[in-house]
């Protein structure tokens, strides 16, 4: 074994650590997401596509954190919330990340008439873009809507959060398809 005695090269240690991070991080949007309305699926599964669960992630256009807010949206949620504003150091704290992510989430899904791909589109696109996008197709499906959506990073961007809330969702709560793993799947497979 790699490390000498007892194969201890630290790399066991390193994955027990991003495993207890990982478990700490999804109590943490157990105690968030239904607050906010988000189902805890998909704020897990977001959470998974914005940061790895890395609570220090940090993004090359200044998002921060769990679930990757930029300052300003963090600030606007923080205010509509009644919290204190949300600094850059307070957006790397998971508890304060998660409650402004799962209430930004939630309020899209409100925008969007609990549509999540309209709202995860819109997380990660911006809401006028996905209301252009929603105007552009009126009367399209959900999978024909998605493979619509002209940027590419948020096609699958959209795809990947999905197909990871129906995963978490058969893995974790019922172990049978759901509705959301049943559109997910329509989705990812066209």
């Amino acid at each position: 074994l790699p490390g000498g005695e007892g194969g201890q090269d630290g790399a066991g240690e390193r994955l027990v650590d991003l495993v207890e991070v990982e478990v700490l991080q999804r109590q943490a949007v157990a105690g968030e997401h239904a607050r906010h309305g988000v189902g805890r699926r998909e704020q897990e599964a977001l959470i998974r596509e914005e940061s790895a669960f890395n609570p220090n992630a940090r993004s090359s256009t200044g998002a921060l954190g769990l679930s990757q807010l930029m300052p300003a949206t963090a600030s606007l949620v923080a205010r509509q919330l009644n919290l204190t504003l949300a600094t850059p150091a307070a957006l790397l704290e998971p508890r304060h990340n998660i409650r402004l992510g799962s209430a930004y989430l939630g309020g899209l899904q409100r925008r969007f008439s609990g549509n999540l791909a309209y709202a995860v589109a819109s997380y990660n696109a911006g809401p006028a873009a996905v209301e252009r996008w929603v105007a552009r197709f009126p009367s399209a499906e959900l999978d024909e809507w998605v493979e619509q959506i002209p940027v590419e990073e948020t096609r699958l961007y959209v795809k990947r959060v999905l197909g990871s809330a129906a995963t978490y969702q058969f893995l974790y709560d019922s172990g049978t398809l759901t509705t959301l793993q049943a559109e997910a799947a329509r989705v990812l497979l066209g």
